[in-house]
């Protein structure tokens, strides 16, 4: 989340795309003088969501305009104290918190989020251990109590702070684009503050989490370069160091990707299943706290931060794989330029452990993209829409609902969480549907045809309604305990959506099973009906059971 000022116009740029495939697999004001200073109002104010609830305030973030996001991104870790409150942390710990290889870190997150596309290294400087990145600075004056806010004092921090350590970091030499600014793109600049994060509790001595930028009158002038945007953090979670997930979803927003929760309260967004909405909060089995483990990346998201090119494709059956082994992302377009769909394989490995205890299964991930929105706003303005497979199940949307329960969103051929068939299908006829937002269908059908796995099948084409079934008999004789298999025709044959329902009159004298095979229990007859999914079409068979 991250915050932009008035003075400053930023815009944001998306693009995303879809296909059939097998896909493999979260006190004090500033030190300004008020004649030297000018009343700085952000145009929005973008908040980290708390670990139990919405942000506090309404977060319409606008995000920098970002060119092509280098591989190797540079970060400086500023950790800064105050004449009240010292960082307490190591400088060590904090070298290892963002850039280790070996435990989690931010870097390890990213390197796994985008297949290696995205390399953060430490800032070269002089401070402490030489080159590690980390720079510790105290400033003369208490801590500023920001808590829930955003304003000028936190960008005052990040001035003086910058101030404080140009004495360990030649600035000048990361404006590799000579346009007298530090980008994001050539320094991510990550400001640590003694005290709390205020994201994770209530503390007097806080800052929330949050990315912004520096307005002309605010950024330093440091070896002839100013400086843009900055990301913030409270130092400590209650009495732990905080987690890294609250730190890789800001440095998302200085990579220029957006908030996916829903930024008014009203729905979840995509909820627990990306790093940009309140996956960053994510921890898997034997974590201690929130966000030692966040989700990674929505389909979205990982394209639009460079890990992977989607695949356009009308008419296909292919493998999608999982970010883990190589990503495949497939776009489906529409014939509204502006709308489409994305398709990718998520299974519970790496960060995405994290979704164990709160998503069923693993599975293929359905993406609607709308770009008339900007980000995800409410319930129906949305930029990315999670088509949740379990929908037509539970005859309501999890995600819109608010619901904190265990979701089973994925599309795989199994048993799903409440005992039944897996939704598989996603066209203009399932819930959820395919439905655009002028209320038109695309012609497209999607079938997932593989059980939960690193490389799964999607059969993508156009979309044919079913217009009838035929039971292969119209009468059964059967003895008690004695089983017959009921077969069905789906007429036309090249229908797109195949499925079937099975149901019995009367289960005292014959059951059925959901593939059709009916077993005879006591004398007597029942009516056995089979109804397509797809249009409700019905045909039933008489069945008489005898000794």
């Amino acid at each position: 989340m991250r915050a932009i000022l008035s003075r400053i116009a930023l815009m944001v740029m998306m693009v995303l795309s879809i296909c059939v495939v097998t896909i493999a697999q979260d006190g004090s004001t500033d030190s300004f003088a008020a004649s030297n200073t000018k009343t700085i109002a952000p145009v929005t104010v973008s908040k980290y969501p708390s670990t139990s609830s919405p942000p506090a305030q309404t977060p319409t973030t606008a995000i920098p305009k970002v060119g092509a996001i280098p591989q190797t991104n540079r970060v400086l870790v500023i950790l800064v104290s105050f004449n009240d409150i010292a960082i307490k942390q190591s400088e060590a710990s904090w070298n290892q918190k963002i850039f280790s290889t070996s435990s989690k870190s931010v870097k390890l997150y990213y390197t796994q989020a985008t297949n290696a596309k995205v390399n953060l290294v430490p800032a070269s400087e002089t401070s402490g251990t030489v080159n590690n990145g980390v720079v510790r600075v105290k400033l003369n004056r208490n801590h500023p109590r920001t808590g829930t806010a955003i304003d000028s004092r936190n960008q005052s921090l990040v001035r003086d702070a910058l101030i404080a350590a140009n004495g360990y970091v030649n600035f000048a030499q990361y404006d590799t684009n000579h346009n007298g600014r530090i980008d994001a793109s050539e320094l991510h600049i990550m400001t640590i503050i003694a005290g709390q994060e205020r994201a994770y509790n209530n503390a007097a001595l806080s800052v929330w989490g949050h990315m912004w930028g520096m307005a002309a009158n605010v950024t330093p002038k440091l070896d002839g370069k100013s400086f843009f945007t900055y990301t913030q953090f409270g130092e400590m979670h209650g009495t732990h160091m905080a987690t890294i997930g609250v730190i890789a979803h800001e440095l998302g927003h200085d990579f220029g990707l957006l908030d996916l929760y829903n930024t008014n309260g009203s729905g979840s967004g995509l909820g627990t299943y990306s790093l940009m909405a309140k996956g960053a909060w994510g921890m898997q089995p034997g974590d201690s706290y929130p966000g030692q483990t966040p989700v990674l990346l929505d389909a979205y998201s990982k394209v639009k931060i460079g890990a992977v090119t989607p695949r356009v494709v009308s008419t296909t059956t292919t493998s999608v794989q999982t970010v883990y082994a190589g990503t495949t992302i497939l776009r489906v377009n529409t014939n509204l330029p502006k709308e489409y769909f994305l398709i990718e394989n998520r299974q519970f490995i790496g960060f995405d452990r994290s979704l164990i205890g709160k998503v069923y299964k693993g599975g293929i991930a359905v993406y609607y993209i709308n770009t008339n929105y900007a980000s995800n706003q409410t319930i129906g303005k949305q930029l990315v829409t999670l088509k949740e497979a379990n929908q037509g199940i539970l005859g309501y949307s999890q995600l819109n609902s608010g619901s904190t329960s265990k979701s089973d969103a994925f599309y795989y051929v199994g048993t799903g969480m409440r005992g039944k068939a897996q939704q598989i299908y996603l066209n203009n006829r399932t819930n959820p549907s395919n439905r655009l937002s002028n209320g038109t269908y695309p012609n497209f059908s999607m079938k997932v045809n593989s059980k939960p796995g690193v490389a799964m099948s999607v059969t993508i084409g156009p979309a044919y309604p079913v217009t009838g079934i035929a039971l292969n008999r119209s009468g059964v004789y059967i003895k008690k305990n004695k089983t017959f298999q009921m077969g069905a025709t789906i007429m036309p044959s090249n229908a797109s959506n195949k499925g079937v329902t099975w149901s019995t009159s009367n289960a005292k004298v014959a059951t059925v099973d959901a593939k059709g095979k009916i077993t005879g229990k006591a004398v007597g007859t029942a009516t056995i009906k089979a109804r397509t999914v797809d249009g409700g079409k019905v045909d039933t068979v008489l069945i008489k059971t005898t000794n």
